[in-house]
C-alpha cells in the first residue's frame, strides 16, 4: 500500500532533500511541497494525505499553536535541526521526529515504524 505525504519546509534545500527521501521510499507518494505551513496543511487536510513531514521552527510562525488551532488530524513527522523539539512534539502524538540533516536510515526506520503501526492500527479495526 502506498501512502500520500506533503512536505511542509521553509527550507528550500530541506525541502528537496526530504522530498527525495519520500520518492525514494517505495510504500510513499509524494503529493507536494510547501514553505508556507498554513498553504501546507490545508493542501493536506483538504487531499486528505496520509502523512505530513511538518518543519517546526518557522519566522513568525507557532507550528505547535497552528496544530492546535486547526485541531489537525493528520499523522506528522516533525523535523528540525534543534533536537530539544523533539520533547514539544511529544505533546501532539506524532508519528515521528527527524532531526536534520536526515540520514537515509533514520528516514528509512521512522517511516518504516509509521508505516507498520499504521497498518497494524487498520487490521485491527472492525
Amino acid at each position: 500500500m502506498n501512502y500520500s505525504t506533503v512536505v511542509v519546509d521553509d527550507s528550500h534545500i530541506h525541502r528537496v532533500a526530504t522530498s527525495f527521501l519520500i520518492k525514494s521510499h517505495p510504500q510513499l507518494d509524494l503529493k507536494a511541497s510547501f514553505d508556507c505551513p498554513l498553504e501546507g496543511i490545508r493542501y493536506a487536510i483538504e487531499q486528505q494525505v496520509d502523512l505530513i513531514f511538518l518543519d517546526v521552527l518557522y519566522e513568525e510562525k507557532d507550528i505547535f499553536k497552528i496544530i492546535e488551532e486547526l485541531h489537525l488530524d493528520i499523522d506528522i513527522i516533525f523535523n528540525s535541526s534543534w533536537a530539544h523539539f523533539q520533547k514539544e512534539t511529544v505533546r501532539f502524538s506524532t508519528s515521528g521526529f527527524l532531526k536534520k540533516p536526515m540520514r537515509r536510515l533514520d528516514f528509512t526506520e521512522c517511516v518504516n515504524k509509521w508505516i507498520y503501526q499504521k497498518e497494524a492500527k487498520n487490521h485491527y479495526i472492525i
